[in-house]
């Protein structure tokens, strides 16, 4: 019919790898930033893969558990400033402690959002610190029916070092 756009879709062999620019630590702390910048390379054609315009993957960072069965966080990449990419992740208060691997992916620009493990790219970090917690207030409440009141329940502010505003949680 005329005026209907079709789509065609079919396969191409790439051999890309990665090839980091700004390598991240193995240890992050709560509170500071992992980052990592890269260039996506086709090993073949020697040609950088673009981070941005018609037809680009989206390459993004994929945060798993040790055995590399669960996302933990997903993050995507962003064009860098000098060419190829980047990722800058926070990692704040929320954020799960312990051995992870860090793995690099692209989504292919497709209706199926396809994920692809083209990159080959793994990198194991270790995620931790101290988060503290300060006392900011007590209050008491009363339960009807009840002989007596639960006491006071503290609520609790968290945070971790140079990050604002923290993270009201209250306690049972």
């Amino acid at each position: 019919k005329a005026g209907r756009m079709s789509r065609l879709y079919f396969n191409v062999s790439a051999h890309l790898s990665v090839e980091l620019t700004h390598a991240p630590r193995n240890q992050v702390s709560f509170g500071q930033s992992l980052s990592l910048s890269f260039r996506v390379m086709e090993k073949v054609t020697q040609k950088e893969a673009s981070s941005s315009g018609e037809g680009a993957a989206p390459v993004w960072l994929h945060v798993l558990d040790s055995y590399e069965s669960l996302v933990l966080h997903k993050q995507m990449a962003t064009p860098g400033a000098n060419g190829g990419f980047e990722i800058n992740w926070r990692i704040g208060a929320n954020t799960v402690s312990g051995n992870m691997v860090l793995r690099l992916k692209m989504h292919l620009p497709d209706d199926r959002q396809t994920v692809q493990d083209l990159l080959n790219w793994r990198h194991n970090v270790r995620i931790g610190g101290e988060v503290s917690a300060q006392i900011i207030s007590t209050f008491s409440v009363a339960i009807p029916n009840a002989k007596g009141s639960l006491g006071p329940r503290p609520a609790l502010s968290l945070s971790v070092p140079d990050e604002e505003p923290p993270a009201m949680l209250e306690l049972p």
